[in-house]
């Protein structure tokens, strides 16, 4: 009779071990930006647009199409979504930078996360 309780209660132990071992891991894909640090235009936007963008003849301060050369300008001009069109060189959208090729996936998701995390200077 002994034998036969040891026996169940090591079936019960596998069991429930075996049953805990089943359970489906959630999988979690990462951001391509890290979520706690929060996009900034002066740390994160700017160097992109400077490098890239607010170029005499493109984006520069005071240009005629929309200058991203201040905080103030760029998040006047990319809150329309007609730039991140434009980096992402969707079709119907004019590409740029014009005459460069397109922004890396890495820049363009810092892009769009400075606008989702509400254009933080």
């Amino acid at each position: 009779m002994e034998n036969l309780q040891i026996t169940l209660i090591l079936i019960a132990l596998f069991g429930f071990a075996f049953l805990q071992s089943c359970k489906e891991e959630e999988v979690v894909t990462p951001d391509p930006i890290d979520s706690a640090t929060k996009v900034t235009y002066t740390a994160d936007v700017a160097p992109i647009f400077n490098a890239s963008c607010a170029l005499s003849g493109c984006h520069a301060s005071g240009s005629s199409n929309g200058s991203l050369a201040t905080y103030a300008s760029a998040k006047s001009v990319t809150q329309g979504g007609e730039l991140v069109k434009s980096i992402k060189h969707v079709p119907g959208a004019k590409a740029m930078p014009v005459g460069q090729p397109k922004l890396s996936d890495e820049k363009i998701a810092k892009i769009e996360a400075w606008i989702t995390d509400g254009y933080l200077e």
